[in-house]
């Protein structure tokens, strides 16, 4: 960040139907998960901003309902053992997750990755695998992207 350095577990980017970055969740070590809404830099193997560290907002300042509109690749679900946020927030990023599998035109995948273009702002493509392992890029228009998350529990 401009005003020093934030130590995070994780950076998930969140992606609207657009295949739009929405925002960051950012596990950052001494806060906590943090919404960031700006502007990101990969630079030899780290994440760079501009903006100051008082632009990482708590995971509160997102209405839940916006999850619903949005999805984020987690294969290790980082979020189900998140302290210090409100189940409902909790619940509604889970469910925001597309990792796993998904059915398109008859044939099942699992999703082994998200690729975004240099300025981290635009999703490029769905990286998944099907049932033998091989590799199937999905790229915007071919398949729905809210329709990888899970259906809700009942």
């Amino acid at each position: 960040m401009a005003d020093g350095e934030v130590l995070t577990k994780y950076v998930f980017p969140f992606v609207d139907d657009s295949w739009a970055v929405a925002f960051y969740a950012v596990d950052a070590m001494t806060y906590g998960p943090r919404l960031f809404r700006g502007s990101l830099e990969l630079r030899t193997g780290a994440l760079y901003s501009k903006e100051p560290t008082s632009d990482l907002e708590p995971v509160t300042a997102v209405p839940v309902a916006r999850f619903e509109e949005l999805v984020h690749f987690d294969p290790w679900w980082a979020f189900r053992g998140i302290a210090g946020v409100d189940r409902a927030w909790v619940e509604a990023i889970l469910a925001s997750n597309i990792a796993g599998t998904f059915n398109h035109e008859g044939s099942t995948y699992k999703v082994h990755d998200l690729e975004f273009d240099a300025a981290l702002k635009t999703l490029d493509s769905v990286v998944a695998k099907d049932p033998v392992f091989r590799t199937v890029t999905f790229r915007k228009g071919d398949v729905p992207l809210l329709g990888l998350r899970k259906p809700p529990r009942k």
